[in-house]
């Protein structure tokens, strides 16, 4: 099954895509920043849920979500990547 992580780069993220990748599924990881992650079942797609492009094609392919982006954050460089973020729901269809 491939999960969508969001705000894989950070510490939080990028721990549940390794344990996800561990486990056998497939992962992609989705974030402002570059991926930290170089395996055969990782992609990773750059951007924010504000960015409709960006967002359409991290959730390409996904099953399930685990998000972990930007939290408590709502000011300073990660402004804008936390307004694409309000309100958004962990899903598994």
């Amino acid at each position: 099954m491939t999960i969508l992580v969001t705000g894989a780069a950070g510490r939080i993220g990028n721990r549940i895509a390794e344990a996800l990748l561990a486990r056998g599924d497939a992962v992609t990881g989705f974030d402002l920043a570059p991926p930290r992650i170089a395996h055969a079942r990782y992609r990773h797609v750059r951007g924010a849920f504000d960015d409709p492009a960006a967002a359409a094609e991290a959730v390409r392919g996904a099953r399930a979500a685990a998000y972990r982006c930007a939290d408590g954050l709502d000011r300073g460089p990660q402004a804008r990547h936390v307004r694409g973020q309000r309100n958004r729901h962990v899903h598994h269809p």
